[in-house]
């Protein structure tokens, strides 16, 4: 509910106050950590009873987190790409350490680091220090069930054609087109890293789609093939 959400807003305003924050740099790490947790709280809420609109005409939780998904979609993305659960494999580790390896800033990393840990991917240990969650081991490269191919590929190239999309319904014309001035697979043929990584992808989501299949017994094919 947003009056929930404005709610802890003011709390996290009082609490931004009580410790003497003034700028917004040092401010922003605690409104983002504020959001990220409700809106993880609050995810059962999408596809479930919640009605499209409220009395009050506020925005509903589940739209605001169908608008907001990128955010966590891209942070997943970014830990895929800097290969942090490969890091983690043997261990907790600070995120000085991660940052020396990763070439990225200590800062920035540990506040992807703790929004992940929110999700459950990472965790939050003690001081600046991480570990991997059980959901985490999929971005592992070679962890049986590895989706971290086909999450770079999403988040690298399929996630810029997405942002196309507005410009796909009103033309007509594909959005990766409108954002690479070329088809996927012609793009995939000048770029052998992409390639390689949306290829392996592809044996992921086929691996995980079979293994789904196996699972189940009673598993039909029939509609997918009925003309």
């Amino acid at each position: 509910m947003v009056a929930r959400l404005l709610l802890r807003w003011r709390v996290l305003r009082s609490l931004v106050r009580a410790r003497g924050i003034v700028s917004w740099d040092e401010a922003r790490p605690l409104l983002n950590l504020c959001l990220s947790r409700l809106w993880l709280r609050d995810r059962s809420g999408v596809g479930g009873t919640q009605e499209a609109g409220s009395r009050n005409g506020n925005l509903p939780p589940a739209l605001f987190q169908m608008a907001t998904g990128y955010w966590l979609s891209q942070a997943v993305y970014v830990a895929a790409k800097l290969g942090l659960a490969d890091l983690l494999r043997d261990g907790p580790r600070s995120c000085q350490e991660l940052a020396a390896v990763t070439g990225t800033d200590p800062r920035c990393l540990f506040r992807l680091m703790r929004a992940l840990s929110a999700a459950r991917i990472f965790v939050h240990t003690q001081g600046d220090h991480f570990a991997l969650a059980t959901a985490g081991k999929s971005l592992q490269r070679d962890a049986p069930g590895s989706q971290r191919a086909i999450i770079m590929t999403l988040g690298e190239v399929h996630y810029q054609a997405w942002g196309n999309l507005l410009h796909s319904v009103r033309t007509g014309s594909t959005g990766f087109a409108s954002t690479f001035g070329t088809s996927l697979f012609a793009y995939l043929q000048s770029s052998p890293e992409a390639a390689d990584t949306f290829n392996r992808g592809m044996s992921d989501v086929a691996s995980m789609l079979a293994s789904a299949a196996s699972r189940d017994e009673g598993y039909d094919l029939r509609p997918t093939f009925h003309h």
